[in-house]
């Protein structure tokens, strides 16, 4: 009940509020976009080497060894140790790991991954939604953003 409350709400307004609360450089973001995905591909990877190596079930340990817990006080130390760079860079490390926590890991898990499931992720469509209105410039309401802040 309460993972799926995060799932469809808290996630998703998280990442509204991050993204589009405030001052992004898209450049800067997509960036460590691109290099959070390759990190979280490889440590996916190594863990499925390491699971399969020493024969462990895979749909039991593989999301402790592949996805970080990339929470809010991480946030909070991006922001004091650099600043608005920081939390860029943090937002971006959690809009991936939740995408990655949300799509990848319950097909690897539950042993059958659905397209269905990925397109049904509401996560998926908060970071679709900000990016695109990021490329547009789109200011989005004050009242909208106050409702969607944790």
């Amino acid at each position: 009940m309460v993972s799926k409350l995060m799932a469809h709400i808290g996630y998703p307004a998280l990442i509204l509020d991050h993204m589009l609360g405030q001052k992004v450089e898209l450049d800067k973001f997509l960036w460590m976009v691109f290099v959070a995905v390759l990190m979280y591909s490889l440590m996916s990877l190594l863990g499925l080497f390491f699971l399969r190596m020493f024969r462990q079930n895979i749909p039991t340990y593989y999301s402790c060894l592949s996805m970080n817990n990339t929470g809010n006080i991480g946030l909070a130390v991006c922001a004091l140790a650099f600043g608005h760079a920081g939390i860029l860079y943090g937002i971006a490390f959690v809009v991936v790991g939740i995408l990655f926590f949300f799509v990848v890991a319950p097909g690897v898990t539950s042993g059958v991954w659905s397209a269905k499931e990925v397109f049904l992720s509401p996560a998926l469509y908060s970071v679709a939604f900000s990016v695109i209105a990021m490329i547009y410039n789109v200011t989005v309401p004050k009242p909208i953003i106050s409702c969607i802040q944790l």
